[in-house]
């Protein structure tokens, strides 16, 4: 328990002493990294949109009350869908190109073989 709830050994794999005294082999998983507030301690889980930086519960309500701020899963979806409605033009463009490309090269050939 005190491993999960220390900031610093949070991400710390934790394998039972009997499965390492049993001298099978042992396959140890790190836990992914969590991002902890340096003045509050919490997990930095919200993103201010105002400031550009994560944050953590805490802070919005803080340091970032009235900014733009949302958890980074929302913040995420939305930054995906901007790129989406940015890329859908190149992707066309892109089609465009394939599908003149394509007709030049049919058109050469026609060109070689008379």
């Amino acid at each position: 328990e005190h491993h999960k709830r220390s900031a610093k050994s949070r991400s710390h794999g934790i394998v039972p002493l009997t499965e390492l005294r049993s001298k099978k082999d042992v396959t140890i998983q790190a836990k992914p990294k969590v991002m902890m507030c340096r003045e509050h301690d919490y997990e930095l889980k919200h993103y201010c949109e105002t400031c550009d930086k994560l944050v953590c519960l805490y802070c919005t309500m803080k340091d970032h009350n009235g900014h733009n701020h949302d958890t980074v899963k929302k913040m995420a979806g939305k930054q995906r869908e901007e790129l989406r409605k940015m890329t859908a033009p190149v992707e066309k463009m892109i089609t465009g190109l394939s599908e003149a490309h394509d007709k030049i090269e049919k058109m050469k050939k026609k060109i070689r073989q008379q």
